[in-house]
């Protein structure tokens, strides 16, 4: 039975797919790891940042216009209600103070209630048991209001439902870390005044989210994807009588392949976070 003729222009085309997306996946590799990337996302946050400190300072004026006319249980219920809204979506906590006393807050989340006020006169950028803040505080009366704006997650004991991750509408790869310093530092993140608040760092790996984690995986998958017809094609061509018996193991020896240069030349950086190529073989 006569064999169709070889077509070694498919195999080319197969071959020539499968590098396209390879060499796709190196650039992107390549930028997602660079400092160009850093900067990109440091600029971001700091303007999703001066947008949420925004926010915080006129809630902050709505309560302090309030406490100038009426006594703490005189404000409206829809200014509560909009504390909790804030509290829920945007992570943002806000407390009202006599002597030191509390009189309201809009959460729990914040352990260090009692010494809150103590606290927030010495700084802005604070550490608590839980998580980094920033905090604005107001005086009206004799009344304290202190507003803070969580920034990043601080669990000391982590698990499944407590991770260090930073306030959603930031954005950002739990990997950066955050520092109180901003003395010659890189990415020093400023308020709305110019000041310098705290920095971010990037000397850890990016651990990705969303499409940036799935993209450059994608990518290679469809490079495997292609670099398996053309192995097909040139299996089925040279033994085309013992076919199926060398392409199953060919394709996993290709795999195989793939999966160890993966692990020993660490590209592409995203994949060594992954359990599957960080475990020890």
């Amino acid at each position: 039975m006569a064999h169709k003729p070889f077509d070694i222009r498919q195999v080319q085309a197969y071959f020539m797919y499968a590098f396209l997306f390879i060499a796709l996946a190196i650039l992107l590799d390549i930028f997602f790891t660079s400092s160009a990337y850093h900067q990109l996302l440091y600029k971001r946050f700091q303007e999703r940042f001066l947008q949420a400190e925004n926010e915080l300072e006129l809630q902050l004026d709505e309560i302090t216009a309030l406490l100038n006319n009426h006594p703490p249980e005189a404000i409206p219920g829809y200014t509560y209600n909009d504390c909790r809204r804030l509290a829920a979506k945007k992570k943002m906590y806000f407390y009202i103070y006599q002597s030191d006393s509390v009189l309201m807050w809009s959460n729990n989340r914040i352990p260090e209630i009692d010494i809150l006020p103590f606290i927030t006169d010495f700084q802005q950028f604070i550490q608590l048991s839980n998580g980094w803040f920033y905090a604005i505080s107001r005086n009206v009366k004799t009344y304290k209001i202190i507003g803070l704006l969580l920034i990043k997650d601080n669990y000391v004991i982590k698990n499944q439902y407590l991770t260090n991750d930073f306030n959603p509408i930031f954005q950002m790869p739990a990997s950066v870390g955050v520092r109180s310093s901003t003395f010659k530092e890189k990415y020093p993140v400023k308020n709305i005044h110019g000041i310098g608040v705290f920095s971010l760092d990037f000397s850890q790996p990016l651990q990705h989210t969303g499409i940036n984690r799935m993209i450059i995986p994608l990518l290679l998958l469809m490079a495997i994807f292609f670099l398996a017809l053309a192995f097909y094609k040139i299996v089925v061509q040279i033994e085309s009588s013992k076919g199926n018996r060398i392409v199953i193991p060919g394709f996993i020896i290709l795999l195989s392949g793939i999966y160890l240069i993966v692990r020993f030349t660490g590209f592409p950086s995203m994949l060594m976070g992954l359990d599957f190529f960080s475990k020890k073989i």
